[in-house]
């Protein structure tokens, strides 16, 4: 009889749920990179990310308002819209990171892309700097068509979580 209450109280305290700790966090990022699909390989926009999100332990909910400049030529300026959703294991720096890729709400016509990104985090109370290297499905005007492109792009900011 021992042996079964001491397995109930084994059972009962691995399905017992731990307590999650919570939070909001904040993030601010500039980028850059390149288009490599269709060829030839060109330079894309530096662009400008503000990221507002929800965070719980391995798993962070995130929406990025991002503002393209003009810095290219033939570019013009931009927004969109990024809601991701980033994956890690607690503590390790590491993080992979779904992005889906809204564009064209100022230079229409709006697109939905697909992506994704290897990222490294690195602070301490709440606060720190991130880089990330990422993939980006697109549509971009070359030679007065639309047509499907595929981006490389390089990120680097801060949080606040």
């Amino acid at each position: 009889m021992a042996k079964l209450l001491l397995a109930l109280l084994a059972t009962a305290l691995l399905w017992t749920p731990f307590p999650v700790h919570a939070s909001t966090l904040l993030e601010g990022s500039i980028a850059s990179g390149f288009r490599w699909q269709p060829s030839p390989t060109e330079r894309i926009p530096t662009n400008l990310m503000l990221t507002l999100g929800y965070s719980i332990p391995g798993v962070k909910f995130e929406v990025g308002a991002v503002g393209y400049f003009s810095d290219v030529k033939g570019s013009s300026f931009d927004m969109g819209l990024r809601p991701m959703l980033a994956l890690s294991l607690p503590g390790l720096p590491l993080y992979l990171k779904g992005i889906v890729n809204v564009t064209g709400l100022v230079d229409t016509p709006a697109h939905v892309g697909y992506g994704g990104a290897l990222g490294l985090r690195l602070g301490a109370a709440g606060l720190g700097v991130f880089l990330e290297a990422g993939a980006l499905s697109g549509q971009q005007a070359i030679a007065g068509s639309n047509e499907s492109t595929w981006l490389a792009e390089g990120r680097l900011g801060f949080y606040f979580e």
